[in-house]
């Protein structure tokens, strides 16, 4: 299995999880941004090999347009259901 890489990737090519369990109010999405803009994008985004979001969906809302690329945690070849309801 490979490990994980970091790679700059367009926002606007990722694609949220469809079956993501955890959802995210107006409210928590501006808490968020708050956080970004005072703190900076800390944490990267969990994306599988199909640019699939699997950690971080809240941190994609949050900052919609505003940085067109971001660091993103690439876990290629772990695409398979087992691995995306680790998150």
């Amino acid at each position: 299995m490979p490990g994980p890489q970091i790679a700059l990737v367009a926002l606007a090519s990722l694609r949220p999880f469809s079956r993501n369990a955890r959802t995210h109010s107006k409210k928590q999405v501006r808490q968020i941004a708050d956080s970004i803009s005072r703190f900076g994008f800390t944490n990267p985004v969990l994306i599988d090999q199909n640019l699939t979001i699997l950690a971080g969906h809240g941190r994609v809302a949050a900052n919609p347009g505003a940085v067109q690329r971001r660091g993103c945690l690439s876990h290629k070849g772990q695409s398979n259901p087992i691995f995306r309801r680790l998150f």
